[in-house]
């Protein structure tokens, strides 16, 4: 977690440099109350990049979730169970005139400037990418939980919860009868989202360009078959927009899920799936960043980093060969 936010929070100072009107930001790690128990490290690490803590509880009490089958497969749904939910803190930043909400692995390549300006200036309450891959084509997708650039709104957060609370969710037929939700997180994060924005407040979300924002480098079609001999575009759309060739130059943000995390040191050149030119310049933009990042701190040190491959971060393939970003530790306010 630690190499992720850190290179993280740099791509975001390098991004919001070049803003030409969101300059100031601050950065919040939003960490559950069990893992700053007993893992303390974490609130070690997030202050020490930059990050100001947030340690919540999980948003809702499963026990009083009213409807039998969401109580007792929720804590087993999708990556985290009901934890995940603590994801929908981002907009108790009411302090804030918006918020984004990023995983950490990921790398923000530009500026958010019009998305930024639909929030503050516009009507928009919320920005998302669909996750296509996780749903049939014609089915209502899921959004990705990576990113979300969001109006912070107590009210909202609230809303959310109560559904939890209240709504019934099946895998056949979602949130309360809606057919959104079933599929992979979507009792969470991921199902929740396109049930509030696109069901209950179709006027306030905006989904933008997964090839653009979010990008995950993901295969645009189906498995071929008898119907669709080059697969179904997952949209539905009769032609399939296919971010594996997008030019870097015109992407704001990664999210390293298909092209897997940058710290594992892959070598995509020698592959010959269609994503992996793609995945291998942003696995690059990402070590790039790193080494600026190293650079700043003064820890860049060419005896130690001496290989071509990965900016000299690597020492050979797989997370094995990966050389860690050096801690910097925390020290009466200040770092060392």
């Amino acid at each position: 977690m630690y190499q992720g936010a850190a290179v993280l929070a740099h791509s975001i100072e390098l991004a919001q440099g070049q803003s030409k009107k969101y300059k100031k930001y601050k950065l919040y790690a939003i960490i559950h109350e069990d893992a700053a128990n007993q893992e303390g490290e974490c609130v070690e690490w997030a202050k020490e990049l930059g990050y100001e803590p947030m340690i919540v509880p999980t948003p809702i009490n499963v026990d009083e979730i009213q409807h039998d089958s969401l109580r007792q497969k929720i804590p087993n749904n999708g990556c985290c169970g009901e934890k995940e939910l603590i994801k929908f803190y981002a907009y108790t930043l009411t302090s804030h005139s918006l918020a984004v909400h990023l995983d950490i692995d990921y790398l923000v390549l530009r500026p958010f400037d019009a998305l930024f300006d639909g929030i503050v200036n516009g009507d928009a309450k919320a920005y998302y990418t669909f996750d296509y891959n996780m749903q049939q084509p014609g089915k209502q997708p899921g959004v990705q939980g990576g990113f979300l650039v969001l109006k912070p709104d107590k009210d909202a957060f609230d809303e959310f919860n109560r559904i939890v609370l209240t709504k019934p969710f099946t895998a056949s037929s979602g949130w309360d009868n809606s057919r959104v939700g079933g599929f992979y997180g979507g009792m969470t994060f991921q199902g929740l989202l396109p049930y509030f924005y696109v069901k209950l407040h179709p006027d306030d979300g905006i989904e933008v360009d997964r090839c653009l924002y979010n990008t995950m480098v993901d295969n645009p079609r189906t498995k071929p078959s008898e119907r669709f001999p080059e697969g179904q575009c997952r949209t539905g759309e009769d032609t399939c927009k296919d971010c594996r060739v997008t030019d870097i130059s015109d992407i704001y943000s990664a999210h390293f899920t298909i092209c897997q995390k940058p710290w594992h040191c892959m070598n995509h050149e020698h592959m010959k799936q269609p994503y992996a030119p793609l995945c291998s310049e942003l696995h690059k933009k990402w070590h790039k960043t790193r080494r600026l990042l190293e650079e700043k701190w003064g820890t860049y040190d060419t005896t130690k980093y001496t290989g071509n491959n990965h900016e000299g971060f690597c020492r050979g393939g797989g997370q094995k060969g990966y050389i860690d970003i050096p801690r910097r530790r925390w020290v009466g306010g200040g770092t060392e």
